[in-house]
C-alpha cells in the first residue's frame, strides 16, 4: 500500500468515528430530554437541555467558526423545536397519566 492510500483511509476512519460520537451525542442528549421532560414535580427541567444547546450554539457560532450564519439558524431553530417538543410531549404525557391515576382512585 502507499503512504497516500493508507493516509486516506486513515482519514476516511476518522471521519466515520466523528460521525458515530456525533449520533451518540445527540442520541444521548435527546435521552436527557426525554427523562429531564416528564418531570411533573420540577416543570422547567426539561428547559434546561435546550438552553444549553443554544448557548452552546451561540458559543460554536461566535468563537469556534465551525458554520456560516445560516448553517447555524437553522441548526438552531430546528434543534430548539426538537427539544421543546421532545419536553411538552413528555410533560404532558406525565399530567394526563397522572390525572387519569387521580380519577381512577378515587
Amino acid at each position: 500500500m502507499s503512504v497516500k492510500l493508507v493516509g486516506f483511509l486513515i482519514k476516511k476512519g476518522a471521519n466515520m468515528v466523528d460521525s458515530v460520537i456525533g449520533t451518540l451525542l445527540i442520541l444521548v442528549i435527546a435521552g436527557l430530554q426525554y427523562i429531564l421532560g416528564g418531570s411533573v414535580r420540577f416543570k422547567y427541567s426539561g428547559a434546561i437541555i435546550p438552553i444549553l444547546f443554544a448557548l452552546f450554539m451561540l458559543y460554536m457560532y461566535l468563537f469556534a467558526h465551525k458554520a456560516g450564519f445560516w448553517a447555524f439558524l437553522v441548526i438552531l431553530i430546528v434543534g430548539e423545536i426538537l427539544l421543546l417538543s421532545i419536553w411538552d410531549n413528555r410533560y404532558e404525557t406525565r399530567q394526563r397519566k397522572l390525572s387519569h391515576a387521580q380519577t381512577h382512585k378515587n
